[in-house]
């Protein structure tokens, strides 16, 4: 579908990508104030029943050289024997989660984030996976990892599929070797193309490569070869990501030369040719970033009604979130929490045989509210009034009257469909769908508003 140019430049705002709502600047630092707020929270805990499956996130920080460009929370190190060390320290949180929830617990699905997990070892990654092994009651349980090319060959590969791991994604971001430079990120399109190729015949379930558009010296003639070459792997799902250039926040960042980043315009024109060939190519676009073939599941998923979205973005699962490890976010109901960023002050908590939590979150009626009526846009392009007037003992048209008389401007636009018991994302909004949503965030009227966040394009 082509999008109008002049749409695009429209809605080149900053917002949130609403991993979640609230976002995570909104949480709060964990001193004595919280105490009840986390009483109440491992009190909710302890009754966790087996019923109640989990998603877990292990967050692996370890990378053994640094791309300029990263946002992540990550330790840049060679040294393999520091993961060694870490590895001991999971063990030791799940521990501690496992007599806290005081049941045998469930897990749904597991995925492995960084960093770079495949930065450990062959041996290391066993050790990982067989730390969860007796709390997967099915084998067809989604088992992901992302996965630097350039730390893995054919035969790693396939111990990662033996492993159990279905769902992989690798991180490619860009096939043209100037721009591979500028960031510090080179590897080849034939060692790509090969893995992929490998991927395929070791039949793992879903295949994605991540892109990022707006990177430096990237132009959109090159940006366009990238995207052909992509296209010609055929993964079944492709995660576009724009490039936010944040210097200040991003210490890594500092070392890209900012004259050398494409202007805003350029963005849009890589945005326009890569929606363009997608879609030409056979993708579906699932919303925020995520193309997928028709039949890969979170394809069929977002027909269905069964997308879901959290912090590592859309899943299939709606379940609360563990999340292990340096900075990883977890997720039980109404509450939120981050653990430490810095590795030593994990380590510190673990050893004091306390969970490692520094930030947190308690969400109230009106939050609880706003984070069903944004994810359901944001996954299923559909809010069903009634439905929320039923469940929340609210009166739609009244609670809302501020955001409704926003979403006018959005409905003359042709991105929404505003009915007397439902809104519709249209096709056309789909493209838009972070910028509809963020007309129901009331956090962003607070004095920061929009100054923490990145462009939507």
């Amino acid at each position: 579908m082509r999008i109008e140019k002049k749409l695009l430049n429209k809605y080149e705002l900053k917002g949130p990508r609403y991993t979640s709502y609230p976002t995570i600047n909104n949480f709060n630092d964990v001193d004595d104030n919280d105490k009840k707020s986390l009483i109440n929270m491992f009190t909710f805990f302890s009754r966790i029943k087996t019923q109640q499956p989990i998603s877990l996130y292990v967050h692996i920080p370890f990378c053994s050289s640094l791309c300029y460009y990263c946002a992540c929370n990550k330790i840049i190190t060679q040294d393999n024997n520091q993961a060694d060390i870490y590895l001991e320290y999971i063990q030791k949180e799940w521990d501690l989660y496992k007599n806290m929830f005081r049941s045998e617990i469930e897990i749904n699905s597991l995925h492995f984030g960084g960093g770079s997990p495949t930065f450990l070892t062959d041996k290391q990654l066993k050790k990982l996976i067989s730390i969860f092994d007796d709390h997967s009651t099915s084998k067809d349980m989604e088992r992901s990892i992302e996965i630097d090319p350039r730390t893995i060959d054919k035969d790693r590969l396939r111990l990662i599929r033996r492993l159990g791991f279905n769902r992989i994604s690798f991180g490619v971001q860009d096939t043209d070797i100037s721009v591979q430079k500028a960031v510090n990120r080179e590897q080849s399109y034939e060692e790509i193309f090969n893995l992929v190729a490998s991927a395929k015949r070791e039949k793992f379930r879903s295949i994605n490569v991540d892109l990022i558009y707006g990177l430096p010296l990237q132009t959109k003639e090159t940006f366009s070869i990238t995207l052909k070459k992509i296209i010609e792997l055929r993964p079944d799902r492709i995660a576009l990501y724009s490039y936010a250039h944040l210097p200040k926040i991003f210490k890594s960042q500092r070392s890209i030369e900012s004259s050398g980043i494409p202007s805003s315009k350029e963005k849009i024109s890589m945005l326009e040719s890569a929606i363009d060939s997608f879609s030409l190519a056979g993708y579906e676009y699932i919303g925020m970033d995520h193309f997928a073939l028709p039949h890969d599941a979170i394809s069929m998923a977002k027909k269905q009604g069964r997308l879901y979205r959290n912090f590592q973005g859309y899943t299939l699962h709606n379940d609360n979130i563990v999340g292990l490890g340096v900075s990883s976010i977890s997720q039980y109901e109404r509450y939120y929490y981050q653990n430490a960023k810095k590795i030593k002050s994990y380590y510190a908590s673990i050893d004091d045989n306390k969970l490692p939590i520094k930030k947190l979150f308690s969400l109230s009626k009106d939050d609880l509210l706003r984070r069903v009526v944004i994810m359901k846009l944001m996954c299923q392009g559909f809010i069903d009034i009634k439905d929320l007037e039923n469940i929340y003992n609210i009166y739609f048209y009244q609670y809302f009257n501020y955001e409704l008389k926003l979403l006018s401007e959005l409905e003359k636009d042709g991105l929404v469909i505003v009915l007397k018991c439902s809104i519709f994302v249209t096709q056309k909004g789909w493209y838009f769908v972070r910028s509809i949503a963020m007309v129901f965030d009331s956090y962003l009227r607070s004095p920061q508003g929009l100054g923490s966040f990145s462009k939507v394009f």
